[in-house]
C-alpha cells in the first residue's frame, strides 16, 4: 500500500511537472492534497501509544509545516509568480490568483489547521499554554527564514542567492549555535547572567539560549517567544528594505 501511496504521487508530481514545462496555468489543488495526504500517512504509519494520541496530530502538524517550508524554498526567487498573483488580487480575478498562488501560501491553511487541531488535543495539564506557545515558536522560525531567504533571493542572480542562502543557513543553524554552547561550556554563568537580568527566580537551562536559533521547549514563554520576535522584526525589515531597492 506504502508503495501504490507513493507511486500515484510520483505520476501526479511528474504530470504536474510537465504541465509547467508546457506553461499551463494549474491551480495548487495537487499540491494541497499531496500535503495533506503525506500528513494523514504520517499520522498513520507510526506506533504512536493510544494515552499520547495527541503526538499524531503534532507529527501532521510538524511534516505539513515541513512540506511548506520546502515550497516555500522553491518560490522565494520567484518574484514575478509574487507579482501576477499580486495583481490578480488587485483586479478581483481570483480564480487566476488562486492558480498563481505560490505554494507555499497554499498549503499555509493546512498547517493553520493542523497547529489548531494540535493545540486543540493537547493534555490538558498546567503547562499547556507554554506547549502551545511552543507550537507557535515554529511559526516564527519558519517567518524569520522565509523573510531572510526571500530577501536573499530578491534582485540576486540565482548563484549569488543560493550562496547568500547557504551562508545564512550555515551560520543561523551550525556556527552561531556552537559558538554559544561553547561559550555556556567554558563559562557556567549564564544562568546567572539571565537571573540578574530578567529578575527570574525559577531556574533556566542553559540550553534556552539556543531559542535564538532552534524551537525550544520552555516552562518560560519569554525564552520560547522573545528572541525569535525580535529576529522576524529584523528579518522583516531586511526583506522590505530590499524590496525598495528593486
Amino acid at each position: 500500500l506504502s508503495s501504490l501511496f507513493f507511486l500515484f504521487w510520483a505520476i501526479v508530481g511528474a504530470h504536474q511537472i510537465l504541465r509547467e514545462r508546457l506553461q499551463y496555468n494549474d491551480p495548487p489543488i495537487a499540491w494541497i492534497g499531496f500535503v495533506i495526504a503525506i500528513c494523514f500517512y504520517a499520522g498513520g504509519v507510526f506506533n504512536i501509544p493510544t494515552d499520547q494520541s495527541f503526538m499524531v496530530y503534532s507529527l501532521m502538524y510538524v511534516f505539513s509545516m515541513m512540506l511548506t517550508y520546502v515550497a516555500m524554498l522553491w518560490d522565494c526567487g520567484n518574484i514575478n509568480l509574487y507579482r501576477s498573483w499580486a495583481f490578480s488580487i488587485k483586479k478581483e480575478d481570483f480564480s487566476k490568483a488562486f492558480e498563481k498562488t505560490p505554494k507555499w501560501l497554499a498549503s499555509m491553511p493546512v498547517v493553520v489547521f493542523f497547529f489548531i487541531v494540535t493545540a486543540f488535543y493537547l493534555p490538558g495539564t498546567s503547562n499547556v499554554g507554554q506547549k502551545v506557545l511552543y507550537l507557535f515558536s515554529f511559526f516564527l522560525f519558519f517567518a524569520r527564514d522565509a523573510l531572510v531567504v526571500h530577501g536573499l533571493k530578491i534582485g540576486q542572480n540565482s548563484k549569488a542567492g543560493h550562496f547568500g542562502i547557504w551562508v545564512y543557513y550555515l551560520m543561523m543553524y551550525v556556527l552561531l549555535p556552537w559558538l554559544i554552547m561553547a561559550a555556556i561550556g567554558l563559562d557556567d554563568g549564564f544562568r546567572q547572567a539571565v537571573d540578574v537580568v530578567f529578575d527570574l527566580n525559577e531556574d533556566i537551562n542553559s540550553l534556552d539560549s539556543l531559542a535564538f536559533f532552534f524551537p525550544i521547549p520552555s516552562d518560560h514563554s519569554f525564552v520560547m517567544i522573545a528572541p525569535i520576535t525580535v529576529e522576524v522584526i529584523i528579518a522583516g525589515l531586511f526583506l522590505k528594505n530590499r524590496l525598495n531597492r528593486l
